[in-house]
């Protein structure tokens, strides 16, 4: 497949979210519920854990570490120095920078254990170019490594317009309309494409789990590969119970769209 050729100007107008519907035997009876995955942008688990990542900084500083920012993009290469380098220079634009840069990259890396990542409802933006099944396709192709099948994807509500997911890079939020998708899909088979997915993804690039991908911006790569391979932190999580949707858009959205286990 041709990134370039799937990954056309953006115009945010609408938003697609796919809700997969799956079973489980657990202690032997059928359970039905449904498969989330979670996302790259993590939230501290305490918030003496947000203030002394705070503190490492000279003014605002951004929402969450910067994680783990690969050195490798399908041909391109680059130093280690070349990295941090360009994390500084998104730090500069967005945020503020360290207070100590030299004692900075160790903190970064070890704040990554301070955080958790919810597993959320697959979501994204319809590009200009798109219809909104073709947007529900690519959007749980990039999510699960899943090629679904137009057939595979039943309209489900559409929803009035929806402040979508805070993003690590923008305090405003888009308010856009969704349209809901239904899938039906088995846990073999979505953990089964998720691996592939990933060993695809590491042939492309050794990026980790980060939200930052203007990052790459800084570097002069094109962000499709983080937009096609590094949207989630995991693999598909079985979820069965209201009580263990831990994310809010994904809380939202289900009261909107009134979708039940």
């Amino acid at each position: 497949m041709n990134l370039l050729s799937i990954y056309p100007c953006t115009i945010f107008k609408m938003a697609v979210a796919i809700f997969m519907h799956a079973s489980k035997v657990v202690d032997g009876k059928l359970v039905k519920g449904m498969l989330m995955y979670p996302t790259n942008f993590g939230s501290f688990k305490t918030e003496e854990d947000r203030q002394t990542f705070c503190d490492l900084y000279e003014g605002k500083p951004p929402p969450v570490p910067y994680g783990g920012v690969g050195k490798k993009y399908g041909p391109e290469k680059f130093a280690l120095k070349e990295v941090r380098t360009s994390v500084v220079a998104h730090m500069n634009k967005h945020f503020s920078l360290p207070k100590d840069e030299d004692a900075y990259w160790q903190t970064d890396g070890n704040m990554h254990d301070n955080l958790v990542f919810h597993a959320s409802v697959l979501n994204g933006i319809v590009h200009e170019s798109e219809s909104s099944l073709q947007a529900a396709m690519r959007t749980v192709w990039e999510w699960t490594g899943i090629r679904a099948d137009s057939k595979e994807l039943l309209v489900g509500a559409n929803v009035k317009p929806l402040y979508q997911p805070a993003t690590a890079e923008s305090e405003v939020s888009e308010e856009v309309p969704v349209q809901v998708y239904h899938f039906r899909v088995s846990l073999d088979r979505a953990k089964w494409e998720w691996m592939s997915h990933q060993a695809e993804k590491r042939t492309l690039t050794d990026w980790d789990v980060s939200p930052y991908k203007g990052v790459l911006e800084e570097l002069g790569i094109p962000d499709i590969i983080h937009s096609a391979y590094c949207k989630t932190h995991g693999g598909p999580r079985f979820i069965a119970s209201m009580d263990d949707v831990k994310d809010t858009f994904t809380q939202r959205l289900m009261a909107e769209a009134k979708v039940v286990f």
